[in-house]
């Protein structure tokens, strides 16, 4: 790995560095490229706001894809006993709209690791476990009274895609509210009002807020939101993904970096005939 480290202050090195030991980044595949990234990043901006992208840094989360099988363990995990205990089939699906269903999306590797769920544990040695890609196939099924429906992505933004999906299978006349399950590793805070307007169950590992918004005290909200915006005048057309998708402000990445993330953690650009890679390409 190389780094020109004579554009980078030792303040900043040494920021950068407490930041990778402290999230225990240093030991994820694509922390090198990661590391370097942010380094040729930060050269370009001011000592206001390199304080500001390094801030979020802080509190930024990285799940990366070899944690996954943990997570999908740990979400078994927390389904309540009496939910599993007469339960003998669990349908998992995709949270996913329907014209995006068989493209390239985050929640696709996510459900096939649902193929081979022997490791479950003991509460769902009785349970058989079948994956559905296909909202033709989903509306068809017959559910029965020992039934449950697990959808299942790896994270839930502004919940829309959400109730896109819930509301598309619940054409299933046999589908009814009370089992379906979201299990996700990552939830915007945001979208938990639209969840709870669904009336279904939902596990998540981590909930998370707006990185500026819901950080800062009032008084500062303004001028940070300032700041970042002046670091999105790096990056060319940024349009809707101004503050992340929605203006989500979120700071995570998983297999792939959602759009709903801060775009300058994830997005490209070019200066002085030079790429700047962003440290978490989506």
């Amino acid at each position: 790995m190389t780094i020109d480290d004579s554009k980078v202050s030792v303040k900043d090195m040494h920021t950068l560095h407490e930041i990778f030991t402290q999230n225990n980044w240093f030991s994820k595949s694509g922390q090198e490229q990661a590391y370097k990234s942010f380094m040729d990043m930060l050269v370009n901006f001011s000592d206001e706001q390199k304080n500001l992208i390094l801030d979020l840094a802080k509190r930024y989360l990285w799940i990366g894809f070899n944690e996954y099988f943990q997570a999908i363990l740990d979400q078994l995990t927390i389904v309540e006993d009496a939910k599993l205990a007469s339960c003998e089939k669990i349908i998992v699906f995709p949270i996913v709209k329907p014209k995006d269903i068989g493209k390239a999306k985050s929640s696709m590797p996510f459900l096939y690791m649902f193929r081979s769920v022997t490791f479950a544990g003991k509460r769902y040695e009785h349970i058989n476990f079948e994956v559905v890609d296909s909202y033709t196939q989903i509306k068809r099924i017959k559910f029965g009274p020992k039934d449950l429906l697990f959808l299942v992505d790896d994270f839930v933004g502004s919940g829309d895609t959400l109730k896109i999906t819930v509301e598309e299978i619940l054409k299933n006349e046999t589908l009814k509210a009370e089992v379906i399950n979201v299990l996700t590793l990552v939830t915007q805070a945001e979208s938990l009002s639209k969840v709870k307007e669904l009336k279904i169950s939902y596990y998540s590992a981590h909930t998370r807020t707006k990185g500026i918004s819901d950080f800062y005290a009032s008084s500062e909200i303004e001028a940070k939101i300032s700041i970042m915006r002046s670091i999105e005048d790096f990056i060319p057309k940024i349009g809707q993904y101004s503050l992340g998708y929605n203006k989500s402000e979120a700071l995570v990445s998983m297999h792939r970096t959602p759009n709903n993330t801060f775009p300058i953690f994830w997005m490209s650009y070019r200066k002085g005939g030079k790429v700047y890679k962003a440290p978490f390409l989506r």
